[in-house]
C-alpha cells in the first residue's frame, strides 16, 4: 500500500459522497443523510491516513505508521457506528466507545508517539522508558474500552477515570525510568550516564507510580462494582485507599521531574532552573502527601487556606521552572566540546604503527617515511554541537547559535 494508492482511494469515497448528497435531495430520507456522513467520515479518515502511509509501494510501514492508522480508522469505524445508533444497526456501547476514544484514546496515542518517534533514532538509552510509554498508553487505553463495554454505558465516568489514572501513572514512571537509563549509544550528543542518586530517585517514582496505577485501579473497579449493584462499600476502606494512591502519586512526580531533568547538558548558572523545578515539586509532592496521610481516618481530606495558597504557588512556580528547563535544554541540546580550533590529531602511522601528535596538511612519518597529506573540516559547531555537514561549504557560521565555523585551513575531507 502506497500513498498514491490511498489518495485515489480517497478521490472515489469523496465522489460517492458527493454523489450521495446530491441523491439525498431528492430521496428526503434520513437513511440518505446517514450514508452522506458515513462517506464523507471515511474520506477525513483517509485523509487522516496518508500522512501515515510510505511514499513508496516498497516501502514498508513502521510501529508508529501501523498505530497512527489504527487509531484513525478506529475512530471513523465509531464515527460511523454513531450515526447509525439510532436505526439499531449498531451495538449500543458504541456511543461510549466513541467518548472514550475521544477523550482517553487521543491523549493515550499521543504519549505512545512521543516515544515510537524517539524510538526511530539510534539513541538506545532511553529504550526502558519508551517502552514503560508505549505499553501504559495501550493499557490505559485497553482499560477504559473495557470498562465503557462492561458498565453498559452507566458508568462513562468511571471508565475515563480509570483510563487517565492509569496514562498518568504510566507518564510519571516512564519518565522516572529515565534514571534507569543505559549507557548512551550516539557518537556525537550523547545522553549523560545516570548516577547512583539518579537511578535511586527513579527507582522510587517507578515503584510510587505503580502503587498509584494499581490503588487507584482498585478503587474505581470497587466503585464501579458498587454502582452496579445498587449499594455503596464502605467510605472508610475506600478512602484510605484512595489517599494512599495521591500520596504515591505526589511521590512519583517529583521523582518523574527530577529523572527527566537528569538528562539535561546544560551547564552554568543555568542548570539552577531545573534544580528551582525539583525543588518546588518536591515541596508540592511532599506537601500533599502529607495532607493526603494526614486526612486518613476523616471523611474529608484535611485542608488549610493557607497551605492551600501555598500548593497553587507551588504549582505554578513549578510549572514555569519546569517549562524554562525544557527550554534551556533544547537550546543546550548539542554535546560541549572544546571551543578551540582543531590543530593538533592523534595519528597512528598505518605502515608501522607509529603514534604521534601531527597538525593537519603535509607530514612525513619519522620511522618509515610515509607522507600523508591531511585536510579536515570540522562540520559539528563546536559551541552547540550542530550538524553542518548539510551546509554549504562557504558558509561562515552556525546557522543554530551563530559562532563562527572552523573552516581557516580546514577546508575539505
Amino acid at each position: 500500500m502506497s500513498r498514491q494508492i490511498v489518495l485515489r482511494l480517497m478521490l472515489v469515497v469523496l465522489g460517492i459522497a458527493a454523489v450521495l448528497s446530491i441523491y439525498s435531495i431528492f430521496a428526503g430520507s434520513t437513511v440518505s443523510w446517514r450514508i452522506v456522513g458515513t462517506a464523507f467520515t471515511l474520506a477525513v479518515a483517509i485523509g487522516l491516513v496518508v500522512p501515515c502511509v510510505p511514499g513508496d509501494a516498497g516501502q514498508r510501514t513502521d510501529l508508529l505508521q501501523r498505530t497512527l492508522i489504527a487509531h484513525w480508522l478506529l475512530g471513523a469505524t465509531l464515527v460511523v457506528g454513531a450515526i447509525w445508533l439510532s436505526m439499531g444497526v449498531s451495538p449500543l456501547w458504541t456511543l461510549e466507545w466513541l467518548w472514550v476514544w475521544l477523550w482517553l484514546g487521543n491523549p493515550a496515542i499521543f504519549v505512545a508517539t512521543l516515544a515510537m518517534r524517539h524510538r526511530r533514532r539510534q539513541e538506545r538509552a532511553l529504550a526502558r522508558a519508551e517502552w514503560i510509554a508505549i505499553v501504559g498508553a495501550l493499557v490505559a487505553l485497553a482499560a477504559g474500552f473495557a470498562t465503557a463495554v462492561v458498565s453498559r454505558g452507566r458508568g462513562i465516568e468511571l471508565s475515563l477515570t480509570l483510563g487517565f489514572v492509569l496514562l498518568g501513572g504510566a507518564v510519571m514512571m516512564a519518565m522516572s525510568a529515565f534514571g534507569l537509563r543505559a549507557p548512551s549509544t550516539d557518537r556525537f550528543a550523547p545522553i549523560p550516564g545516570r548516577t547512583r542518586i539518579g537511578a535511586l530517585v527513579g527507582l522510587v517514582g517507578v515503584a510510587a507510580a505503580g502503587l498509584w496505577c494499581v490503588l487507584g485501579a482498585i478503587e474505581i473497579i470497587d466503585d464501579m462494582r458498587a454502582a452496579a449493584g445498587g449499594f455503596n462499600q464502605p467510605f472508610q476502606t475506600r478512602s484510605t485507599r484512595w489517599l494512599v494512591c495521591i500520596a504515591a502519586a505526589s511521590v512519583s512526580i517529583p521523582c518523574g521531574i527530577a529523572s527527566v531533568l537528569g538528562i539535561s547538558r546544560v551547564q552554568g548558572p543555568l542548570r539552577w532552573i531545573g534544580r528551582f523545578a525539583i525543588a518546588s515539586a518536591a515541596c508540592l509532592g511532599g506537601l500533599n502527601a502529607y495532607q493526603a496521610l494526614a486526612s486518613i481516618g476523616s471523611f474529608q481530606v484535611w485542608e488549610d487556606p493557607f497551605l492551600r495558597q501555598v500548593n497553587i504557588a507551588l504549582v505554578v512556580s513549578s510549572a514555569a521552572a519546569l517549562v524554562a528547563s525544557l527550554v534551556v535544554m533544547r537550546i543546550n541540546r548539542g554535546r560541549v566540546v572544546a571551543d578551540e580550533p582543531i590543530n593538533r590529531l592523534d595519528w597512528t602511522c598505518p605502515r608501522c604503527a607509529l603514534k604521534s601528535q601531527i597538525a593537519p596538511g603535509d607530514h612525513t612519518c619519522a620511522a618509515c617515511g610515509l607522507f600523508v597529506s591531511i585536510m579536515l573540516r570540522d562540520d559539528r559547531c563546536p559551541k552547540c554541537g550542530y550538524d553542518l555537514h548539510a551546509q554549504p561549504a562557504d558558509a561562515p557560521h552556525c546557522p543554530e547559535c551563530g559562532r563562527e565555523r572552523q573552516t581557516t585551513g580546514l577546508t575539505s575531507a
